[in-house]
This record gives structure tokens, sequence and C-alpha cells, in this order.
């Protein structure tokens, strides 16, 4: 039960499984609302730490001739 859970906490099955089964009329208003938030918060993540890791890359890099 716990793996289950913590699938659903990934985007995948929102990326695989939810467009297929909008599709087919299959989704609520609320599993609707609460997977394009789960989206959202995967990218506001995914978008803070690659902002983080560019910020780290362009201080440490140092290339020749510039």
């Amino acid at each position: 039960e716990w793996g289950r859970r913590a699938v659903e906490l990934t985007p995948f099955p929102v990326v695989f499984s939810f467009p297929i089964r909008c599709f087919l009329g299959e989704v609520g208003v609320e599993e609707w609302i609460r997977s394009i938030s789960l989206l959202g918060a995967w990218v506001v993540l995914v978008g803070a730490l690659v902002a983080l890791v560019w910020r780290r890359g362009t201080r440490v890099y140092s290339g020749v001739g510039i």
C-alpha cells in the first residue's frame, strides 16, 4: 500500500494514464484538479532544482578566453 501511494505522488501516472482516462470520461472534477495540482507542484519543484543547479554551474564555470 505504501508503494502504491508513493507511485501516485510521482508525475508518471498523471502523464501516462490520466489523458487516456480523461478521454474515456472516467475522471471527475475533483480528481482532475488533484492531478493538475500534482503536476504543477512537480513543475515548480523541478524548476527550482534546475534553477539551483544552473546558478551553481554558472558560478563554477570558467571558459578559456572569456
